[in-house]
């Protein structure tokens, strides 16, 4: 009997990957083309004709988020100035979504709360947290931090959260543990894409 592997739609050739000398190099062909990170983040981030009803909605809805109350951790710092909220807020990755970078555009049926988080497997600790009640006992911190995409675009951003030691720490690794496993969420009736055959790589 013949087994046949059917490839997922993002595996490519080996013969057609790009050479390591070329991927090496890509930054200073870059550099010499005269690209400029920043300048190339803010003329693609930025809509031609931004609506301002939604970004003034955008902007009441982060604003009506609970603070947390978070440090600044001094060894993580930027120079650059943060990229502005509505910008990193309107602009990012996740598939689970949309395959666009419109993603506060797909999200409504989505409910980030109540959420769990599960800690289970080689732990002497093994616990199901709620995530607002995990947060309060965690060293909560915030970190600034440039992210530069393959695409060519950047942005500096502050995060806050907690250090995944921290939460290793509670959980008490055995002996025998020796990786960290994370799954996130399938809830295909919020996250469209997930009922999608092709977002499973089949």
């Amino acid at each position: 009997m013949t087994n046949l592997i059917l490839p997922p739609a993002w595996k490519i050739a080996d013969r057609e990957a790009t050479p390591e000398a070329v991927y090496v190099n890509r930054r200073t062909l870059l550099k010499e083309l005269g690209f400029a990170a920043g300048a190339i983040a803010g003329s693609a981030l930025l809509p031609a004709q931004a609506d301002a009803r939604s970004l003034d909605s955008l902007k009441q809805e982060l604003a009506a988020l609970p603070p947390l109350a978070a440090q600044r951790n001094p060894a993580f710092v930027v120079e650059d100035p943060l990229t502005p909220i509505e910008v990193a807020a309107r602009y990012n990755n996740f598939y689970e979504f949309t395959t666009d970078k419109d993603v506060w555009e797909e999200i409504e049926q989505f409910k980030p709360r109540p959420w769990t988080l599960e800690v289970a497997g080689l732990v002497e600790h093994p616990r199901t947290y709620d995530v607002d009640d995990l947060i309060k006992r965690m060293p909560v911190e915030e970190r600034v931090y440039r992210h530069r995409c393959v695409e060519a675009w950047s942005m500096v951003v502050p995060w806050v959260g907690f250090p995944l030691r921290a939460l290793l720490k509670e959980a008490g690794p055995t002996s025998g543990a020796k990786y960290v496993k994370f799954t996130s969420f399938l809830r295909p009736e919020e996250a469209q894409r997930q009922g999608r055959r092709s977002f499973f790589g089949a």
